[in-house]
């Protein structure tokens, strides 16, 4: 009786069949899915001081966990006094106070 894997075809045949077979026993996990993308805040202005507009921003308190918990950012605006004439926008934030160890 003739041994399968003595001819080549059949050793050849044999061989990819277990290499594909042990593919999947070695491949490395695959990734986690990236967290969606929290919505974009709806902002409802409203005039507040002086020719501003003032509005709530709700936002994730960490962008990381997007359905975790949320904060609210108060946000101002001013129009551009000359419309023709303006750059852009302007956005600063105001941080807290590094701590002190």
């Amino acid at each position: 009786m003739l041994n399968p894997l003595r001819s080549k075809p059949s050793a050849i045949a044999m061989t990819g069949a277990l290499c594909l077979a042990t593919m999947g026993l070695a491949a490395p996990p695959a990734a986690a899915a990236p967290a969606p993308a929290p919505a974009v805040p709806n902002l409802n202005w409203q005039p507040c001081d002086d020719g501003f507009s003032c509005a709530t921003a709700t936002v994730p308190l960490d962008y990381a966990h997007p359905a975790g918990p949320t904060i609210q950012l108060a946000v101002i605006k001013h129009p551009a006094t000359d419309p023709a004439h303006r750059l852009g926008s302007c956005s600063t934030t105001r941080a807290a106070p590094a701590s002190r160890a």
